[in-house]
């Protein structure tokens, strides 16, 4: 049993490529370039630094309109129907369910705009397995020091190598697992920074259940 659980949404438990594809393919067929489309996409993932998350599709639009790209409202309606379908991975639900009973205290911890966040959190109707659903811009590792106890047992799971690193070197009572995703433009350094990486959801719960 831990005392308190972490878990990261996008990209760990919400499949981001396959939400990123469809709102490609709705871009695409509206006349945009996929070097437009993924420069516009990166330039507005982090518009304040680049620790912190702040993307919606408003912001990406405008950044296309900068370029000269003349789309109608009826896009940004197109893009936001897409936001109430159900992105998560195949096995994110059973994981939930199982660190539900695993843990104490059982929080939701995501970066990012938070009325865009909270759109894909509701339509994956999770909310009610957590006690708590936290949405931050960045620097996870901030709130993750205010809710410790240097005494008590955490567990952290989470895609990021950045924020990873930083929990598992400030915070060593806490059990820190990176979901590894095929294909991530991190793999190779996971793979050597020493964390403990699984590629499935499934896997993670099969090592957290010798705990």
């Amino acid at each position: 049993m831990f005392d308190y659980t972490f878990i990261d949404l996008d990209k760990t438990l919400f499949d981001c490529r396959r939400l990123e594809d469809e709102v490609w393919e709705i871009f695409e067929r509206s006349g945009v370039t996929k070097d437009d489309y993924l420069a516009t996409y990166k330039k507005s993932l982090c518009t304040i630094n680049s620790k912190q998350f702040d993307y919606t599709f408003e912001e990406h639009l405008k950044f296309l309109a900068d370029l000269g790209y003349k789309l109608g409202e009826e896009i940004l309606v197109e893009l936001e129907k897409l936001l109430q379908k159900d992105y998560l991975f195949s096995d994110s639900l059973d994981l939930i369910k199982f660190l539900r009973q695993k843990s104490r205290q059982f929080i939701l911890l995501t970066a990012g705009d938070a009325e865009f966040q909270w759109k894909k959190i509701t339509n994956s109707k999770i909310t009610d397995f957590f006690d708590e659903v936290k949405i931050l811009s960045g620097y996870k590792e901030e709130y993750v020091k205010q809710k410790r106890q240097e005494d008590k047992k955490g567990l952290f799971i989470n895609d990021s190598l950045r924020e990873n690193l930083l929990i598992k070197s400030n915070f060593p009572e806490v059990l820190v697992i990176t979901k590894l995703n095929h294909g991530s433009r991190h793999e190779e350094e996971i793979k050597k920074s020493g964390l403990l990486y699984f590629y499935t959801l499934s896997e993670i719960k099969d090592y957290v259940a010798k705990f």
